[in-house]
């Protein structure tokens, strides 16, 4: 109402748009209410400039530590799925690779996806620099001392329809 000063009613409706801007819950009225009268120190029903900006403060530093806590949570799930498998120099050698196999026919050559329920996710060089899987042995320059990192994930069950309308083996 352009007083200088926040009322409650004013103070809910941005707290919520905060909440929609970062894609997170918006916090319970009684939540922000109870925030709303603890730094309302002098306890006049609005909140002053310097009241508010402690206030905001506060509300913006929860909900950003719930931001992280939710990318953190996803983060160990996505984690929980990987399996990561180090090719050596010395395997390319062993497997007589020639340089023009790419990368994935390594990782295939070597068994690695010979269960149905895992995917590249990634491939990594010693410089953890991300490596394409169509790239060639000799396009790399690899040699017995290179190392790859592949990084298996866990592939998501198949639909039901994708079962269903598989052919018999």
């Amino acid at each position: 109402n352009r007083d200088g000063k926040l009322q409650l009613s004013e103070v809910i409706p941005l707290c919520v748009d905060v909440c929609v801007a970062l894609s997170i819950p918006a916090r319970p009225e009684e939540k922000i209410t109870e925030l709303f009268l603890k730094f309302d120190t002098n306890k006049d029903q609005v909140l002053s400039r310097k009241e508010f900006n402690k206030f905001f403060k506060f509300f913006l530093g929860s909900c950003l530590e719930e931001v992280v806590a939710e990318a953190d949570a996803k983060t160990k799930a996505q984690r929980a799925t990987l399996e990561f498998i180090t090719i050596s120099g010395e395997h390319f050698a062993s497997m007589e690779v020639e340089g023009r196999w790419t990368i994935g026919q390594l990782i295939g050559h070597r068994g690695y996806l010979s269960t149905s329920d895992k995917v590249v996710a990634r491939i990594v060089g010693l410089d953890s620099v991300a490596i394409h899987a169509a790239k060639t042995v000799m396009e790399l320059g690899l040699t017995t001392g290179d190392v790859l990192t592949v990084v298996l994930e866990s592939r998501p069950p198949a639909p039901a329809w994708e079962i269903w309308n598989k052919p018999p083996a």
